[in-house]
């Protein structure tokens, strides 16, 4: 008895899930990559395997079946199953090419949704199969589909039919003939409607990947059904029944109407566990002009996937959530006029939560890259870069389909946006990350933002410490940190250091110092990188071009010791600034020596305290016989001391 339930596997595996014995459930994972099989039942003869639930899994892109079934008495109920090199399910017998030489026996296929596979839907081989298609089916045995084809110049809607050579002449006339779960592949280059989709189960897709057949709406077409804010809307697809798959097409919006809302694609509350795969969804225009607010695509039903589709031009928000349970993956969002993805809580008594928005990449949107104002969704592993506004923010509900960012004091009924899981890569965004909650519970733990560096970077020899070298590589917390250059560096640029924000990359600054960093005296003079006021582990950074590039070195910056000679900072400047009070001067003193040097405080403490001479030193006002010296013992074997010195107060 064993359970897998709810999982991502992407993976090269031989198989991705792969069941012996009996009585295991597979539920709700997402599967796809794997070389041979996607789940395989396997059967270890004689023993008798079997009695296996493989339910609401989603397989797909499988270099063979997406489920193969060797063993006996198991249920395979309503999982999706598509774009596999196989066939979608296959019941091993005598004819068939599965792992091992057996006929599945007893086993029940019901109400799964088989899309596009390369060898055919459904290859039963095995005894005394229970098989139940979803919808009304051309083949049963297979289940497969009824499936009309399109064509604008060689269809004619009153005379066309499934599975046969008799074209229809537009997406709405094939679809007024199909019944549940059919296809409808559309093989012209172009075509001018606005389509809405009333039956259950039907796939809409181009009749090529390579080449997908371009849909614009028909100017000024108003759908007669409005949406609960009573605005107009003009959908170039209203999807309004449930599973209802739209794949392989381009959507072309170009007409401009100031006075309703246009729409690429609508998914309405009564269209749940539909998808929208591998599109091209596009706003034309120059500019958005629409008051109501353009969409890319408006989801209103839970259960919605979204998948691989690319999104671009002047819709004000690509894709608008308004539901449950979504799940948008490795999107593509090239530009908007506000915001990339955007999930709304609207209205007030909606839940929509449980949405899953990972892997998408969001560039150059005018507002924020994903903002997110419900509780309970998981947004990871996606990439935005460029957002004129936030990376991402999570924030409250403003009433309409904002956020409430200026006061943050929530609307009557509005809560705090809770749980939400958080983990994405924002690059060079105005600001990359905001949770606006106030009293929510996020976890953003994980958040992590990535630097990338513009233009043509130094190769590894000039990031080397060999020509920028950062010593010693500690510090103190409130102390500053030396550097000299080495090497060559060309006379006409500047060259500007600074401490990053952590040791990975040169994303920010280190706690206390400044973002423009200092310039450095390429003559082997010293300078300073600012004062760093938090512990932690820093990247040095350099620009002498047009952006900030990381180095070899990483400065680790701790709280002061009072062990360590004067207290830990590189120098006795750095000393005196970390300590703070009246102190103005440091001195060293090992062993019994012959001669006293007197040095300016900003030499580095590695250039005189190395090695086991005997060595006095004074900085600053330990130089004066009047000063107040507060001595430290180092090491007494040594009689080595330190200490920092105060003018004597006379009065």
């Amino acid at each position: 008895y064993q359970r897998r339930v709810h999982g991502v596997l992407e993976s090269t595996y031989t198989y991705s899930i792969s069941l012996l014995g009996s009585r295991s459930s597979v539920v709700r994972n997402t599967i796809s990559h794997a070389l041979k099989v996607g789940i395989l039942v396997s059967s270890n003869w004689p023993i008798l395997d079997g009695n296996h639930t493989i339910a609401n899994n989603r397989i797909s892109e499988i270099n063979g079946n997406g489920i193969e079934v060797l063993g006996d008495r198991n249920t395979i109920q309503g999982n999706s199953v598509e774009w596999n090199q196989g066939y979608g399910i296959t019941l091993c017998g005598v004819n068939s090419l599965c792992q091992l030489f057996r006929t599945a026996q007893y086993n029940i296929v019901e109400n799964n949704v088989i899309g596009w596979n390369g060898n055919g839907f459904v290859f039963d081989d095995g005894f005394r199969t229970v098989l139940k298609c979803l919808g009304t089916m051309y083949d049963k045995p297979t289940c497969t589909p009824y499936i009309f084809r399109v064509h604008n110049q060689l269809g004619f809607d009153a005379t066309c039919l499934p599975n046969s050579g008799k074209y229809c002449k537009t997406i709405q006339g094939a679809i007024n003939k199909t019944s549940e779960g059919a296809w409808v592949i559309l093989e012209s280059s172009s075509f001018t409607e606005n389509v809405v989709v009333n039956v259950p189960g039907v796939t809409i897709r181009g009749a090529s990947l390579t080449t997908r057949p371009t849909i614009q709406p028909i100017a000024g077409r108003i759908s007669p059904s409005l949406l609960l804010d009573l605005v107009p809307i003009g959908p170039v697809f209203d999807v309004m029944a449930p599973r209802v798959t739209i794949e392989f097409v381009s959507i072309i919006v170009q007409t401009t109407q100031p006075s309703y809302r246009e729409l690429g694609i609508l998914v309405r509350p009564t269209a749940d566990n539909s998808q929208v795969r591998i599109n091209w969804i596009d706003r034309a225009n120059s500019v958005e002009n629409t008051s109501p607010g353009s969409r890319g695509l408006l989801i209103l039903a839970p259960y919605v996937q979204v998948y691989r589709n690319i999104f671009r031009g002047n819709f004000q928000d690509q894709i608008d959530i308004r539901s449950n349970n979504a799940l948008v993956n490795k999107n593509q969002i090239e530009s908007s006029t506000r915001n990339g993805i955007i999930v709304v809580q609207d209205p007030i008594v909606a839940l929509n939560t449980n949405n899953q928005i990972t892997g998408n990449t969001i560039t150059n949107v005018a507002y924020d890259g994903i903002q997110i104002q419900t509780s309970y969704n998981y947004i990871a592993i996606n990439t935005v870069q460029l957002s004129k506004g936030m990376g991402l923010r999570v924030c409250r509900w403003n009433g309409t389909d904002g956020c409430n960012w200026a006061t943050n004091t929530p609307l009557v009924g509005v809560q705090a946006t809770n749980n939400n899981i958080i983990q994405n890569r924002l690059i060079r965004n105005v600001m990359n990350f905001e949770d606006q909650s106030i009293l929510g519970s996020n976890d953003k733990t994980q958040q992590f933002p990535v630097y990338e560096p513009l233009g043509i970077t130094d190769t590894e020899t000039i990031r080397a410490s060999d020509w920028l070298k950062v010593s010693p590589s500690r510090s103190v917390v409130n102390g500053s940190v030396p550097v000299s250059t080495y090497g060559y560096w060309p006379i006409s640029s500047a060259l500007f250091v600074k401490l990053a924000a952590g040791p990975t990359d040169c994303y920010g600054t280190a706690p206390g110092t400044e973002s423009q960093g200092v310039k450095v005296d390429t003559d082997w003079k010293i300078s300073y990188i600012g004062t760093v006021t938090e512990a932690g582990t820093y990247r040095v950074c350099y620009k002498h071009r047009q952006d900030w590039e990381p180095s070899e070195t990483i400065i680790t910056v701790e709280p002061i010791n009072v062990n360590d000679i004067y207290y830990g900072a590189p120098s006795c400047a750095s000393a005196i600034k970390a300590k703070g009070g009246i102190n103005c001067g440091c001195y060293f003193k090992r062993g019994s020596p012959s001669d006293i040097f007197n040095l300016p405080m900003d030499v580095p403490l590695n250039m005189m305290t190395n090695g086991d001479r005997s060595v006095w030193i004074n900085q600053g006002c330990c130089s004066r016989s009047v000063a107040v010296r507060d001595k430290n013992i180092l090491d007494a074997r040594d009689s080595s001391e330190w200490g920092l010195c105060r003018t004597r107060v006379t009065s």
